[in-house]
């Protein structure tokens, strides 16, 4: 079993890297999180772990041991893959991943390729069942970049619901956050309003 990597990023997709270690050439599978800190040439170090089926092999790699334990969390649970947890981790960061999961968000776990309602039923089910490891998680990877507030949270939900794009909102929400206003401190229905003038 393959931990850890560190070497040169010598081939770099949005889905794949190949790191050069002293000589030889490692594929691996990593989500969009992961690929847009990454550059050619640069050296890097991932956290890994590997999947065996049938005749296969593959290696996932992310950039901290949190992340790498997350996807071994996600796969841990029934329907889902290492296919389905690179999605989710390609469409939320770790920490923003957990907080859905701890707070059941269907409405934005669902939206998610290849996961879609029935999916995301199961999966938040289970979460709830093993909620202490989501926990140690989340302590693991800190809250940096989760969205804070159940307020929050719902805006997104409702931002959704009418028609917006994911990334959309994510676009709304970095421009939002330079303006320095305290999302905090606000309810549903002003967030809701103030995402809307950046949309």
């Amino acid at each position: 079993m393959i931990y850890y990597l560190k070497g040169e990023i010598i081939y770099l997709r949005p889905l794949f890297t190949i790191v050069l270690c002293q000589g030889v050439g490692y594929g691996v599978h990593i989500p969009l999180s992961v690929s847009e800190k990454l550059k050619m040439g640069q050296k890097a170090e991932l956290y890994t772990r590997m999947f065996h089926r049938e005749n296969e092999q593959k290696l996932y790699g992310f950039l901290e041991p949190g992340e790498a334990e997350l996807f071994e969390y996600l796969c841990s649970l029934s329907g889902v893959g290492p296919a389905v947890s690179m999605q989710l981790l390609s469409a939320y960061s770790a920490q923003e991943l957990v907080d859905l999961l701890l707070h059941a968000r269907l409405e934005l776990i669902k939206k998610i390729p290849k996961v879609g309602k029935t999916r995301a039923h199961k999966i938040l089910f289970e979460c709830q069942q093993r909620p202490q490891k989501l926990q140690e998680l989340k302590e693991l990877l800190g809250d940096k970049e989760s969205f804070k507030t159940e307020e929050l949270y719902q805006a997104i939900e409702a931002l959704l619901q009418l028609g917006y794009r994911k990334q959309e909102i994510e676009k709304a929400h970095e421009a939002i956050k330079k303006t320095r206003i305290s999302l905090n401190s606000l309810g549903v229905q002003e967030l809701i309003r103030l995402f809307l003038r950046h949309l």
